[in-house]
């Protein structure tokens, strides 16, 4: 595969990064005097080129490479910060640590049901209340919750 320009490689990267490809075509090349609608075709023409298509795919992937390997240490060191805490019975410390990585392996999401047939507003009031817990059937209807 060809070269690519050193403003099609900028574009690339500056659409990596942004993810917006008008205002990476504006930081790219002199778009100063055009209408947001050319700069809009122009910016949709370069991505659709094989050679940039391409080379904001590698950019892609490489980023999300770079991104799993951060995020491996963090909870690595997490892991360190909840041992070594608990070795010194700090074990508020050790706890939010290892809560921090239970989110991040999806352990505490709150998943909530409802079937709701809404008919007016007071109705869908009443179902997100019960839905969430907030009140029952039979208290959901008043008017002075808190």
């Amino acid at each position: 595969m060809s070269k690519l320009t050193p403003k099609q490689e900028k574009f690339s990267r500056k659409y990596v990064e942004l993810g917006n490809a008008a205002t990476a075509y504006r930081e790219t090349y002199n778009a100063e005097k055009m209408q947001q609608n050319t700069v809009y075709t122009e910016a949709n023409k370069l991505l659709k080129n094989p050679k940039i298509a391409t080379r904001v795919d590698e950019l892609m992937e490489s980023g999300n490479d770079k991104h799993e390997v951060k995020r491996h240490k963090i909870i690595d060191r997490l892991m360190q910060i909840a041992e070594t805490a608990q070795k010194k019975n700090k074990l508020g410390d050790a706890i939010r640590a290892l809560e921090l990585v239970g989110k991040d392996i999806g352990m505490f999401k709150q998943q909530v049901e409802a079937d709701i047939n809404v008919n007016n507003q007071d109705e869908f009031v009443k179902s997100m209340l019960i839905a969430n817990g907030i009140a029952d059937d039979e208290h959901a209807g008043s008017s002075k919750l808190q």
